[in-house]
């Protein structure tokens, strides 16, 4: 006898495992997570989707007020800048996130300057910096002519550094004096970003590091122009194309 459907047209009942862990990205949606505190232990950083069905991570704050009572403040929602389901991820960024395990949309990952009053993140192949103040966050959407991958701010909070097209960017937190500090001489070299065998095998996901002193950067660079390319197609003969 063949099992019938339930609701939702599908083979899957509404309250199975596999239903669930699929709405729920295995039951991560809604779950604060990348906590960030500041020097003086009174605000915290978080990114979180608005419920467990909610793939979409916005950027929150949470401040206590003191006698144990706090307040949040979602400092930036994805869906009041761009459609989520219209992002087109670059493919490296994509690759990113898979070595990541994140399967989250909107944003990802953020980075805070030492003070916490300066905050970086990427959403859809855009760069955003916050400016956290007590009258509120102001977001300001900096125009970099490429899809940006890892920003990170300086511990000053005056620079953002990022990758996009292969090449290592430096621009001013106001948008100013964008540069290109390191460009790659062939499509298969790569600045900035870290190599496969270090995200996959060692779970370094980061490519760029800034000296405590916003006066340097230590940057990776990789070549795949040594690595081999094999096809899966005829597993007899890997070395010749489908």
């Amino acid at each position: 006898m063949t099992p019938q459907p339930t609701e939702g047209n599908d083979s899957y009942p509404r309250d199975s495992y596999p239903r669930r862990a699929a709405l729920t990205r295995h039951f991560r949606s809604g779950t604060p997570r990348l906590f960030t505190l500041s020097p003086d232990g009174k605000r915290f950083l978080f990114l979180r989707s608005s419920s467990g069905t909610d793939s979409v991570d916005s950027l929150v704050q949470l401040t206590l007020t003191g006698d144990g009572e706090s307040t949040e403040e979602i400092v930036v929602d994805p869906r009041n800048l761009l459609d989520p389901t219209t992002m087109d991820l670059d493919p490296a960024e994509r690759s990113r996130r898979e070595r990541m395990r994140e399967t989250s949309t909107g944003i990802a990952s953020y980075d805070a300057d030492a003070a916490m009053k300066v905050v970086c993140a990427s959403l859809g192949g855009e760069l955003l910096v916050v400016s956290l103040d007590t009258g509120g966050a102001s977001i300001q959407q900096l125009d970099t002519g490429g899809a940006v991958i890892d920003p990170r701010i300086s511990p000053s909070g005056e620079y953002v550094a990022y990758v996009a097209s292969r090449s290592f960017h430096v621009v001013n937190a106001d948008g100013t004096g964008g540069r290109i500090l390191c460009s790659p001489e062939a499509d298969t070299q790569t600045f900035g970003m870290a190599d496969f065998i270090a995200a996959e095998e060692l779970s370094r996901s980061r490519g760029h590091w800034w000296a405590p002193d916003s006066s340097a950067l230590i940057v990776e660079q990789f070549d795949e122009s040594a690595v081999s390319q094999w096809w899966i197609s005829d597993p007899s003969s890997p070395d010749q194309a489908p």
